[in-house]
């Protein structure tokens, strides 16, 4: 399994890609509900499963989004967090936005509705049946796993 980590302040979308037949599978872990960005950042090690978790799910390596833009400096306090429920020994790649969107074959700058549509084309024609839609911040990290594949792939 690659997996693939988008977050906000308010949760963090994990999908599992599976390496053999790209049947993937999403992930919600929800932040805390109260106070700020900074309060909800402090929930991250309850709200992230173990790292047993990882490993039960044979996750071989994991690409997390590396925020650019407004609102950064609180996305890098869930990041740390995330980082440090995951393994340490798996390999972790950080994606920033325009690279991962380069990667699976989409324009760098390109809108969040183009990378939902992407997704959708992409899962349905993996042969799955109908697929469910998924929100923007799933489509994201199913993106960032694929882009991590194409990496695992090349080394």
């Amino acid at each position: 399994m690659i997996a693939g980590i988008d977050y906000s302040t308010k949760a963090v979308d994990v999908v599992l890609l599976d390496e053999d037949t790209d049947a993937a599978t999403w992930h919600r872990f929800t932040l805390g509900a109260l106070g700020d960005g900074f309060d909800r950042a402090r929930t991250v090690r309850a709200a992230m499963p173990s790292s047993s978790w990882w490993e039960d799910h044979g996750v071989a390596a994991i690409g997390i989004e590396d925020p650019r833009g407004y609102g950064a400096g609180f996305l890098y306090r869930v990041q740390g967090g995330i980082l440090q429920c995951l393994p340490r020994d798996v390999l972790v790649e950080p994606w920033i936005p325009s690279a991962w969107r380069t990667k699976v074959g989409l324009p760098g700058n390109c809108t969040k509705s183009v990378v939902a549509c992407h997704v959708d084309e992409v899962r349905g024609a993996g042969g799955f049946g109908p697929i469910e839609a998924w929100p923007q911040d799933a489509c994201d990290a199913y993106c960032i796993a694929r882009a991590t594949r194409s990496v695992v792939e090349t080394r």
